[in-house]
């Protein structure tokens, strides 16, 4: 979990840098904002949540194992 924050914590001085705003939230709470369903739905329905929300982009299909 250190490891996880200390790869968060250097992202977001990163994307500070680079003149965007950084709101820090906890996974289940932006899947809620942006209407993305919580884990055990499936894929489609995360991809549409944030095709929806905005994010354009090539999502990858299958295990992320």
């Amino acid at each position: 979990m250190q490891k996880l924050t200390q790869i968060g914590t250097a992202l977001s001085k990163k994307l500070r840098s680079l003149g965007y705003t950084i709101i820090e939230s906890y996974p289940g709470d932006a899947q809620d904002i942006l209407g993305i369903p919580r884990k055990n739905k499936g894929i489609g329905l995360p991809i549409t949540g944030l095709t929806n929300s905005g994010n354009l982009g090539n999502y990858i299909q299958g295990n992320a194992s």
